[in-house]
This record gives structure tokens, sequence and C-alpha cells, in this order.
């Protein structure tokens, strides 16, 4: 069984959802090229290596959950992180932390031809 998670609904290119072990992100049609040019990027391996980005598999159709849209392509788990904190509850330098640590990423991927969609806060977690 698994979950929605609400915020996610504004993203046209995919959604996140939880069940009991991990967390996992559909990619839809219209999300499907960017993605496949991503996990395609060399970068990706080496800022996931070196923890700049969180680490992800590609679960086969034949493994899907029930009640996925039918305009789904891939659908990824990544590893569950036990504890979540959200930018309200950060000080100030914890702030600061978060926003170097995306110029650092955007540095990083713009090495291999990608760059972030957003800088949000809520994409970091210490």
């Amino acid at each position: 069984m698994f979950s929605a998670e609400a915020s996610s609904y504004r993203d046209p290119s995919g959604h996140v959802f939880y069940d009991a072990n991990s967390v996992l992100r559909s990619v839809t049609e219209h999300g499907r090229a960017a993605y496949e040019g991503f996990r395609s990027n060399k970068q990706v391996a080496k800022l996931v290596e070196a923890k700049m980005l969180i680490g992800f598999e590609e679960i086969p159709r034949a493994e899907w959950p029930q009640g996925f849209e039918d305009d789904t392509a891939y659908l990824l788990r990544h590893p569950k992180i036990d504890f979540i904190s959200y930018p309200y509850e950060w000080p100030f330098a914890a702030l600061k932390r978060a926003a170097l640590f995306h110029l650092d990423l955007h540095m990083e991927l713009l090495k291999g031809g990608l760059t972030l969609s957003d800088a949000s806060a809520y994409n970091v977690q210490f």
C-alpha cells in the first residue's frame, strides 16, 4: 500500500508516494525525456556517490503496485530517510548551508550539462 505526498501534485513530470520502507517517485510521459537524459548522464552517478543526490532505482513495470496513472512512464524507488526536518525549523546557519549546497550542486550539475528545476530548501536534508 502506498500513499501520495500531498505537496507533489504541482509537478507535471511526476509525483511522490510512500510505502512502508521506501519513497516512490513516478515519472510521467511529460517527464520521460528529461528523466532519460538525467539517468544516462555520468555526472549523476558521481553526485549520488558524493551524497549530493539521493540514490534511486527503477522498478520494473511488472513489480509496480496497482493504482499508478496510465501516463506513468517510470517508477523509481528512493531510500527512505528516517528523520525529516523542514527549513522553517532550521536556524539561519542551516538555511545558509542549504543555499550554499544548492549553489555547489548546481555547479556540479552544470559540469554534466544539467541544471536544477528549482532550488527550494525543502529539497535538502541534513
